[in-house]
């Protein structure tokens, strides 16, 4: 076989123009002394070949002539930053290098290095003086950063044949991601058994293994990864992806759920600036220093969630969202989908900032802009996207075969002008009923346009021209709850990344044609399989282009917060530095009806009512008084006359944080142990009370 042969099998196509070859070579290694001589025979575990330098690497073959710990021939490949010593003895060996540009002829290009020696005991000698003969050990010093921080792509193979008759071989291949958790890549049982190569087999002219001698030949093709991800394999030092050291994100994740809408839907969010400014600068604690503060109990998960994602951290774990879910969960919010969990993510933090300057913000990062329009301009129509759910374009996919002809397609079907905001959601309806009444889901291609400009329809002084910042990814069958994002979270002609919260929840590195190609949906002549369904996208996300610098900045770096602060969001314990007084405040609050309730309503709305009633007793009572004292207080407050209200007649639910509670909370807590002293954790304490009928 010709060595063009072996290259078109062992250098396949990449298939994608940002994965380059760069260099190419082969490394021709014979040596004597696979089994030594009866008198002195040949006890070495691993023999090595003299190193290479390809591709800004050095290079050997790694041989085990009785296995790595198999009945086979075990061969790898090793690669270095730094030119490798040999270890002891070497044997007697031929060994030739050549390489070149990754589109050279290899046979054509004079060897870098060719040399043949002896055996001998100590090589130490011998390398100093093949040092000397390679001139890459001195001329070519590449910058690799520090020491485990490089990772070199390759497509390698190796052939192990007989060097009198090489027509006698075996061959294997593979492609690597080489880097200092993984010096090696090869093939444990690449022939054998090991002890049989010395026998012909049928079919063969010669056996394996004659006169002791043995040859390889490794191709080796360098390929420039932008990615820092192909070709990634596992190792003991690197046992799961690092998503931070590798792309500069955390990954985020379900503990539970896989490809979650949650995860999906958060990833997108928390890497748009003012959003994570905004629930950065709420004030979760505020409760616990006035009463009449309601606690933020989603603010709170979201400021955790965010001190997780950005704090400093060796580990390379992905970032739990369970606390925001579980939250939301607790109000009852339940999401089945991306666009309903951004819905119910947006109205519970709309009640919490309600009235803030926070909430402010809030709306004018999702929804149109008010604009006023002079009365001299003609009286032209300003259309606002409506905010019935989170502010988004909804077209069908039908409707969609770009999104550049979904969005001027909503925006035409209105006369008049439109006032965008700086994060516009566009969403595909992909759910349709056919002929038989069931619901289908359309797997229909999208082309996302990197720009879009919106200038016929936009009113005058808002920007017009959108980028694209993501997308949102649903996978497989209709009714599957697989959703996953891929993003720019640095905006436009940065590296695209998908935050995959799978079985490895990682953050992994895109080129474009791995992110706009096989997530988008189906072309027309590709056939839909519904049972496994297919991967298509169901959110397209833009940015407004003069705003892209301060909506989408990049990594932003460790989050600083006083040092009582970070306990609190790692341990869920706040600790004022405030002393405790002896007595604490104590408000018990009652409505005489509740028949007069005009709507839903939760402990805070219950206590506005309360006071409008002038049903709130108000006491100061010392620390160490127990629940069954309070209760006895409350019986007299009630009693009247000759109305007498014995203390078991009197339940009472603590309002807020208590101790069955981690963390702040709109909801009630009955009392039941009234032998507990009061929180001495609180300046407040806020119970909600009722008098039972007697024999209730």
């Amino acid at each position: 076989m010709t060595d063009k042969y072996w290259e078109t099998n062992f250098f396949r196509d990449l298939g994608d123009p940002e994965y380059i070859p760069t260099e190419k070579a082969r490394l021709t290694w014979t040596f004597k002394g696979v089994r030594g001589t009866p008198e002195n025979p040949n006890r070495d575990k691993i023999i090595r070949s003299p190193p290479a330098f390809v591709g800004g690497y050095w290079w050997r073959i790694k041989f085990y002539p009785r296995g790595n710990n198999v009945n086979a021939l075990s061969v790898y490949l090793e690669c270095s930053t730094t030119m490798p010593a040999p270890e002891g003895k070497l044997p007697e060996t031929e060994f030739t290098v050549r390489r070149g540009p990754a589109d050279a002829s290899l046979d054509d290009s004079a060897p870098d290095i060719q040399i043949k020696t002896t055996a001998m005991d100590d090589a130490s000698a011998w390398f100093e003086n093949y040092k000397s003969q390679y001139p890459a050990a001195t001329d070519t010093q590449s910058d690799h950063g520090t020491s485990d921080s490089w990772r070199v792509s390759a497509q390698v193979g190796v052939i192990v044949y007989n060097p009198q008759e090489p027509r006698t071989g075996w061959m294997q291949s593979s492609c690597h991601q080489f880097n200092a958790h993984n010096l090696d890549w090869g093939w444990t049982y690449f022939h054998g058994p090991w002890d049989q190569i010395h026998s012909r087999r049928r079919g063969q002219h010669r056996a394996l293994l004659n006169d002791d001698t043995l040859s390889f030949d490794a191709y080796i093709r360098v390929v420039n990864d932008p990615t820092k991800s192909l070709w990634w394999h596992p190792s003991d030092s690197e046992p799961t992806w690092d998503s931070m050291a590798l792309t500069g994100y955390r990954p985020l994740g379900d503990s539970i759920i896989n490809h979650s809408p949650e995860v999906a839907g958060l990833a997108s969010w928390l890497h748009v600036a003012p959003f994570c400014k905004i629930i950065q600068g709420v004030d979760v604690l505020e409760h616990l220093t006035n009463a009449d503060a309601r606690p933020k109990p989603l603010c709170d998960a979201l400021q955790r969630l965010l001190w997780q994602l950005r704090r400093q951290t060796l580990s390379a774990s992905f970032v739990d969202t369970d606390g925001v879910t579980s939250t939301l969960r607790n109000l009852h919010e339940f999401s089945s989908d991306v666009s309903e969990f951004w819905e119910r993510l947006r109205r519970s933090l709309e009640l919490e900032l309600k009235g803030t300057e926070a909430g402010k913000q809030f709306a004018h990062l999702f929804d149109s802009p008010v604009v006023n329009r002079p009365s001299s301009d003609g009286g032209v129509t300003v259309n606002m996207l409506p905010t019935d759910f989170n502010s988004r374009i909804y077209v069908p996919v039908d409707q969609a075969k770009s999104t550049y002809e979904a969005v001027s397609g909503y925006l035409s079907a209105k006369p008049g002008r439109w006032s965008l905001p700086p994060l516009l959601h566009l969403e595909f309806g992909r759910h349709t009923l056919d002929k038989g009444k069931r619901w289908q889901l359309r797997y229909d291609k999208v082309e996302l346009d990197e720009q879009l400009d919106l200038a016929p329809w936009v009113v005058d002084g808002q920007g017009s021209k959108y980028v694209l910042y993501g997308y949102i990814v649903h996978r497989g069958r209709r009714t599957s709850g697989k959703f996953f994002s891929i993003l720019r979270p640095a905006g436009p002609g940065t590296t695209w990344l998908a935050f995959d919260d799978g079985s490895d929840n990682r953050v992994e590195c895109l080129t474009q044609k791995t992110a706009m190609g096989p997530h988008l949906g189906l072309d027309p002549s590709q056939t839909v399989d519904h049972k496994k369904g297919h991967d298509v996208p169901v959110v397209a996300m833009y940015i407004r282009g003069d705003m892209i610098s301060e909506l989408l900045p990049g990594p932003q770096g460790p989050w600083e917060v006083p040092e009582a602060l970070q306990q609190y969001y790692e341990t869920g314990v706040y600790h004022s530095d405030d002393k405790p007084t002896h007595r604490v405040q104590v408000e018990v609050y009652a409505l005489p009806q509740y028949d007069q309730l005009a709507s839903l309503f939760d402990s805070y709305d219950l206590m506005a009512q309360a006071k409008a009633a002038n049903s709130v007793m108000y006491m100061v009572l010392p620390r160490s008084s127990r629940l069954a004292e309070l209760r006895k207080r409350i019986a007299m407050w009630k009693s009247s006359g000759s109305d007498h209200i014995a203390p078991e007649r009197v339940r009472f639910w603590q309002i807020g944080d208590s101790f069955a509670q981690s963390g702040s909370s709109l909801a009630f807590d009955r009392t039941t142990d009234l032998n507990i002293p009061l929180d001495p954790s609180l300046r407040v304490i806020r119970f909600w009370m009722e008098i039972i009928s007697e024999g209730t």
